[in-house]
């Protein structure tokens, strides 16, 4: 979190926008193209994103604000030269609004680079709209990847994604966060529990992750740390337990209206105020005793050269190869799946990142993914 002459600001990341704000402005609403942000005295910022195909006009995204502003005036209007100073990067149109709501002014953002639109407006809190806070955010405000990763960060959680990797689905609630990608011939998804010494009470990390991640009460797994010793692979046994995972299978969204702000009425089945919720059916790893002898995975017991690490933590790791070839042409929808769960003590938090695909799934880019995923 960086600091300012106003305060500290905290950076959010999600779905290729990133900017930072101030830190008493929290995460109130989100959907896969649309954010809400507010302070203790309510709405602070609104977001909503969305890729343009064809020509972009910011004249008739105006009309479709002021249509869209039941019992609200809303009118055209220039933005303050700190606004147009940091916004130099995009072509912008701007736009106030007051009404019963209350009042508030924003920017139509079109970036003819990556021809992304954005429509991004600051609440009004008590004489007037705060100009220097909003230009503030806006000169940070970025809707490009990074070196080909896109950040999501919001509340205590922090990921970059290779920008292949789409949203697909989220979950956020109380102590618990999902999100969930696809990429040609992959799936991924990350998790956040917490806290992690309630969740862990009376059991160990492997049980916690049997139980959440619905895996089978045996089975192999690897103790010990995950993200630096990648180069020894698992012993096979020809006897045992096989994980058969399914990429994709609870992907399940529902909509959640947005009930802020006067541009995005949030009516079910739109875009804008889409929350989505998990499929609550299937598990993620299913299991069967003595079926596929020759796709598992030892303990490892050789020390070091079997550990596996995030950073300084341990981590467990679980494999579940789809089967023998005359399996997989018989069922060509099994997938590899690689499963890696760790403790970060000093966040009191549980991660894990689940990766599955067509094809084995390289230790290496489990790595990479897990180094990059964490809690500030």
């Amino acid at each position: 979190m960086n600091s300012s002459p106003k305060g500290p600001l905290q950076e959010l990341g999600w779905n290729g926008l990133r900017f930072q704000a101030p830190a008493g402005w929290q995460l109130d609403r989100v959907g896969r193209q649309y954010l809400l942000l507010a302070s203790e005295t309510g709405p602070a910022l609104e977001a909503t994103f969305s890729q343009v195909r064809g020509r972009f006009s910011h004249k008739r995204a105006l009309k479709k604000l002021t249509a869209a502003a039941a019992g609200a005036r809303l009118r055209a209007e220039p933005l303050p030269k700190a606004w147009q100073a940091a916004l130099g990067a995009y072509e912008t149109a701007g736009f106030a609004w007051s009404g019963n709501q209350g009042a508030g002014q924003g920017a139509v953002l079109f970036c003819p680079v990556c021809r992304k639109a954005t429509v991004i407006q600051f609440y009004q809190a008590g004489a007037g709209p705060d100009f220097e806070q909003a230009a503030r955010v806006l000169a940070s405000f970025e809707d490009h990847p990074r070196a080909g990763e896109v950040l999501w960060a919001v509340f205590d959680f922090r990921a970059e994604v290779p920008e292949r990797f789409r949203l697909t689905s989220h979950r956020i609630a109380a102590g618990y966060l999902e999100l969930a990608f696809s990429a040609p011939g992959q799936a991924l998804r990350l998790y956040r529990w917490g806290p992690a010494t309630a969740l862990l009470a009376g059991r160990d990390l492997a049980a916690f992750a049997r139980e959440r991640l619905r895996l089978p009460s045996s089975g192999p797994f690897y103790p010990g740390r995950a993200g630096t010793d990648t180069a020894i692979e698992s012993q096979v046994l020809r006897s045992g337990p096989f994980f058969s995972g399914r990429a994709g299978t609870d992907e399940a969204a529902q909509s959640q209206p947005s009930r802020s702000g006067p541009f995005y009425p949030g009516r079910a089945g739109t875009d804008t105020a889409a929350q989505s919720q998990p499929s609550r059916s299937g598990p993620f790893f299913s299991g069967r005793a003595g079926t596929d002898a020759a796709a598992q995975s030892q303990l490892s017991r050789s020390g070091p050269a079997g550990k596996k690490r995030v950073g300084e933590e341990e981590a467990l790791e679980w494999l579940s190869p789809p089967g023998r070839i005359w399996r997989r042409l018989l069922r060509p929808g099994r997938r590899h799946d690689r499963l890696r769960v760790w403790r970060l003590e000093e966040k009191n938090r549980i991660l894990a990142v689940r990766l599955s695909g067509r094809r084995a799934v390289e230790a290496g880019l489990m790595d990479a993914l897990s180094r990059k995923v964490t809690s500030v």
